[in-house]
This record gives structure tokens, sequence and C-alpha cells, in this order.
């Protein structure tokens, strides 16, 4: 897996991504990282800005497979209005861009909470 959109942003601010160089960060590892150190809110829950989010697609027929409990996709949570999270991500369709959904989407995995 490519590393994260996270992990690249983690390098440009200079962050330490997850207790691991932030370039080889797969966005498969963090939430596991995120939940031992009790810095996790699952996707159901209000995020806040700045928070990371992770995504588990449901694409039973496409290269993320069914959903199973394992982060496909991530991106920065830069708001909350009016029952959607917005987000700016990397990887989406090539670019990158910002997005909405609606809150508590069934496709959030969850969302981490980096010490900034």
């Amino acid at each position: 897996m490519s590393r994260s959109f996270f992990g690249f942003f983690a390098t440009q601010r200079r962050i330490d991504s997850f207790g691991v160089p932030a370039r080889k960060t797969p966005s498969r590892d963090a939430p596991k990282w995120f939940r031992e150190r009790g810095r996790w809110l699952e996707g159901a829950e209000e995020p806040a800005p700045g928070m990371v989010v992770f995504f588990d697609w449901d694409d039973p027929d496409g290269s993320s497979g069914a959903q199973d409990g394992v982060a496909d996709h991530t991106g920065i949570v830069v708001g909350i209005s009016d029952g959607e999270v917005h987000t700016v991500e990397g990887n989406s369709g090539d670019a990158v861009r910002r997005k909405s959904y609606p809150a508590g989407w069934y496709e959030i995995l969850g969302y981490g909470m980096p010490a900034y």
C-alpha cells in the first residue's frame, strides 16, 4: 500500500507520523497506533478539524474489496457543519480534493487525534 495522505502531510509539517517514518506510514497501520494511545474516535462520533479521518470502503468488486475493518483511505478533517464532515484528501481521482460526507457515514472507520 502506498503511503497515506496523512503521512505526506506529516512529512511536510515535520510531524512524527505514528512512531515510524512518515514516508512509510500506510493508512492501514495508523488506526491501531491511535487506538493503542487512546487517541481514536469511532466513525459514528463527531470529529474536530485537524483530525485524521480513515475510511473503510465498501467496494466488493473493486480493489479495496468489501468492508473489513481495515483502513483503505485517509484524509484530514477541515470542518464540520450541517451534519457533514468536510475533508481534504489526497489520491482522490489522482488529485487532492475537498470532499464532504454525512456525519456517521458507514464508510468512515474512525478518526485519529494527532498531538499537533
